[in-house]
C-alpha cells in the first residue's frame, strides 16, 4: 500500500499506478509468506488484491505444472 511504502521509505509509492495497470490487465501478485515473516511485512501493508502464499516455492511449483517457466533475472 502507499501507506506501508511511505512508512518504510518516507515517500509515496511510485509504483502504485503501474501495479494498478498490471492488475487491470490480469497480472496476479503473490507474496511469499515466509519472506513476509522474515522481513516483518504485515499483510495489511500489501497492495489490495495481493495474495499471500505459504512459500514462493509452492506458487512456482504450481505454475510450473501448468506449463509456466520461471526465469531468474540477475542484476549484473
Amino acid at each position: 500500500t502507499n501507506d506501508g511504502y511511505r512508512k518504510k521509505f518516507g515517500i509515496d509509492n511510485p509504483n502504485i499506478r503501474l501495479i494498478q495497470q498490471l492488475m487491470q490487465n490480469g497480472t496476479k501478485f503473490i507474496a511469499c509468506g515466509q519472506a513476509m515473516h522474515l522481513f516483518l511485512v504485515d499483510k495489511s501493508d500489501l497492495y489490495p488484491g495481493t495474495k499471500v502464499s505459504l512459500t514462493a516455492q509452492t506458487v512456482l511449483s504450481n505454475y510450473a505444472e501448468q506449463g509456466y517457466v520461471w526465469y531468474k533475472i540477475d542484476q549484473e
